[in-house]
């Protein structure tokens, strides 16, 4: 998943990226629990 992301996206275009990749793998599964999404660039 990560290694599709391309280097230039901004921080919240990857977060949504990756909140997009979540809710379309989990589908419609009922959460049952947290999930934690922490993001950080480092350059």
């Amino acid at each position: 998943m990560l290694s599709n992301i391309p280097a230039e996206m901004s921080i919240k275009e990857v977060v949504d990226t990756i909140i997009s990749d979540v809710e379309a793998y989990t589908a419609d599964d009922e959460q049952d629990d947290d999930i934690t999404l922490v993001a950080v660039r480092v350059s």
